[in-house]
């Protein structure tokens, strides 16, 4: 494993990359990292999500409908 920051040294920001790419194939994901480092939250304080944006989500249900129930199945591989 490798971290790479992708902020400013005063405030440094750090992504895990994996060792299972070439050294070239690193550097483009480096280059992209920085390029979309705002997109990248390191705190989940910072993250935006769907309720801040949209509001409260809700589903109604309908009161005499009963729950579907079916057996789990074998996905295909």
């Amino acid at each position: 494993m490798k971290q790479v920051n992708i902020e400013i040294e005063e405030e440094p920001k750090y992504a895990t990359l994996g060792d299972y790419w070439d050294d070239a194939t690193v550097e483009k994901v480096i280059e992209l990292l920085w390029e979309y480092r705002d997109l990248f939250p390191t705190k989940i304080t910072k993250l935006k999500g769907i309720r801040g944006e949209l509001g409260m989500m809700k589903i109604t249900l309908k009161p005499d409908v009963k729950p579907v129930k079916q057996q789990p199945y074998k996905a295909k591989v």
